[in-house]
């Protein structure tokens, strides 16, 4: 079994990535993902649970010394499906989601498991901390590393897709955010402009007091 993790950062509220990690299809940094189906949603104690089927494209760049294994594994299908179950907690500010496949089972198992917080210092911005385990039936074949590296490969991607959608919903908010970070750039431009202006005439006050103790 391989184990990893990876920890990121978005620059958008809890409740605006929460939202977008659960409507993240479509989209398009995720063409592979051809559907998903919410199968279970409840609320308990509080916490939203939702269970979804997501219907997804095969891996088309396998190396060659697996693509018998696959082919094997997954009856020559085009399509395999993944299980993903989230855990929405309002009181602590914390989205888990669990991704499991529930295809090719008699290949490999590839478990992951990404945490959505709010940040504690900034609540303008919203940490992740994402593990993944891979565990392949036929690891000397070189599958379980290929797989695991699949899955790293896959993070910037995936990242990248929550960001759009959030974009995409919180359009006029985050374009508001924006202009308020560009505006606060620019104060801070002119007041370094200001700064300068009234420094300058005691600078050249100086230069020829400098210039005439080299001379000296």
């Amino acid at each position: 079994m391989k184990f990893g993790k990876d920890f990121g950062t978005f620059s958008f509220r809890w409740d605006q990535v929460v939202t977008a990690v659960l409507k993240k299809y479509p989209n398009p940094y995720s063409p592979h993902i051809l559907s998903e189906d919410v199968i279970h949603r409840e609320i308990k104690n509080g916490k939203l649970y939702s269970k979804k089927l997501i219907k997804k494209v095969q891996l088309k760049s396998i190396p060659s010394f697996l693509r018998g294994v696959v082919h094997w594994a997954t009856r020559g299908k085009d399509t395999c499906f993944v299980l993903e179950e989230s855990e929405v907690d309002l009181e602590t500010r914390k989205c888990t989601t669990y991704t499991r496949n529930v295809d090719m089972l008699t290949y490999a198992d590839v478990v992951e498991k990404v945490v959505y917080k709010e940040d504690e210092e900034v609540s303008q911005k919203t940490q992740i901390d994402r593990s993944h385990w891979v565990s392949a039936r036929f690891s000397k074949l070189g599958s379980e590393s290929y797989l695991f590296g699949r899955c790293k490969s896959r993070i910037p991607e995936t990242n990248r897709g929550i960001d759009y959608v959030i974009r995409t919903l919180f359009a006029p908010e985050t374009l508001h955010e924006l202009e308020k970070k560009e505006h606060k750039l620019k104060m801070n431009l002119e007041r370094v402009k200001e700064v300068k202006e009234k420094v300058k005439p005691r600078m050249e006050k100086l230069i020829p007091t400098c210039k005439a103790q080299e001379d000296y």
